[in-house]
């Protein structure tokens, strides 16, 4: 099971580092993730980028599926923790120590229940879900930096099984939709169910994902070509 975890981890961590500047490729976050080996990594950066996700990611533990306000927060903290520099509101920028006491989200935990509560209701299936409760923590996220690895993170962490994977599309062609997809859903163009429909196929199995060596390729199984994706 430790396998597994590392796996996806490591997949995680590749697909979010793109938005901070990763250089590694997947295998090399992979090996890293499993066994801290700083050599396999290409510049210290990429160390500080790992290291941040990593402690955002054991920042909750699986909790039945439930979602809360303190859960994101946790995450977010963890995240940003090791610059030392939390956004404490969308216009204001402040520096604190690396305790970061006295740091509340503006996110009343009745609003967040009921968006979350949104997400996960209806017909849809548990992968269209985690998308969902991946946008609606995205454009519930009181801060200006790190909301979507923080989204990521708690889908990952608290909704999907260990041996399941919500990736962040990383081939630029794919990431350009992505971003473009979110945003329209954040500027209430595109609706809920449309973005699930869509970011819920970008849940992967970690048995169907095989990583090339020595270039570090995500390969897809289950595609006919057997193409990265």
């Amino acid at each position: 099971m430790q396998q597994i975890n590392d796996k996806k981890m490591g997949l995680l961590f590749y697909s979010v580092g793109r938005f901070e500047g990763l250089q590694a490729d997947a295998g090399s976050t992979i090996d890293f993730v499993k066994a801290n080996n700083t050599v396999v990594l290409p510049s210290q950066i990429d160390m500080t980028i790992i290291y941040a996700l990593k402690a955002a990611w054991c920042a909750i533990e699986p909790n039945d599926g439930k979602v809360t306000v303190a859960d994101f927060e946790k995450v977010h903290t963890n995240l940003l923790m090791p610059k030392g520099i939390l956004e404490v509101t969308e216009v204001q920028t402040a520096t604190h120590n690396k305790t970061m006491k006295n740091v509340k989200a503006i996110v009343s935990e009745t609003l967040f229940a009921e968006k979350i509560a949104e997400a996960l209701s209806g017909g849809a299936n548990l992968y269209e879900k985690a998308a969902r409760l991946f946008a609606t923590i995205v454009k519930l996220h009181p801060f200006t930096t790190g909301n979507k690895q923080t989204a990521i993170i708690v889908v990952n962490r608290l909704l999907l099984a260990d041996d399941e994977v919500l990736l962040i599309p990383y081939t630029d062609s794919e990431y350009q939709k992505f971003m473009a997809n979110l945003e329209d859903f954040i500027a209430n163009k595109v609706t809920l169910t449309e973005f699930g429909s869509y970011y819920g196929t970008y849940v992967r199995k970690l048995n169907n994902l095989e990583i090339t060596r020595p270039f570090g390729k995500i390969i897809d199984l289950t595609t006919q070509d057997k193409a990265a994706f």
